[in-house]
């Protein structure tokens, strides 16, 4: 199991539910005004962030991590759910490196490459989440 990250969307900002504009995280409130004045213009970038972190052993410390915006992995600017998961393919020195908007608690999550991957099935399976290969 990979880190996963979402293209922030409207929907997800309307889980927080009928208040959403008031009760979602400000951050990605902010992100999402924000790529909306930028529609139009090309290249269209969409923001890319991970909604929570399960916790495993693979990721101690990072528990409370959430719906912080990833703005580069692995040495790659991050534009869209393809630059992320091409990244993903592309560990540095056996580690994976997100890079986050500053101003979300962390400057950045390291993860590393072997563990991560060994880590898929047993996140996958407590958590019912599906695996994309």
């Amino acid at each position: 199991l990979k880190p996963q990250g979402l293209e922030l969307t409207r929907d997800y900002l309307q889980r927080w539910g009928a208040n959403w504009r008031t009760q979602a995280p400000a951050r990605l409130l902010i992100e999402h005004d924000l790529a909306s004045l930028r529609d139009g213009e090309a290249p269209v970038e969409k923001v890319v962030f991970v909604s929570r972190v399960l916790p495993d052993p693979v990721n101690i410390g990072y528990e409370d991590i959430r719906n912080v915006i990833v703005t580069e992995l692995n040495g790659r600017p991050i534009r869209d759910l393809a630059t992320f998961r091409q990244a993903m393919d592309e560990p540095r020195g056996g580690f994976h490196v997100l890079r986050l908007l500053p101003g979300q608690h962390r400057a950045a999550v390291v993860f590393r490459a072997g563990e991560l991957a060994q880590a898929g099935d047993r996140i996958s399976q407590l958590y019912g989440v599906p695996q994309r290969h």
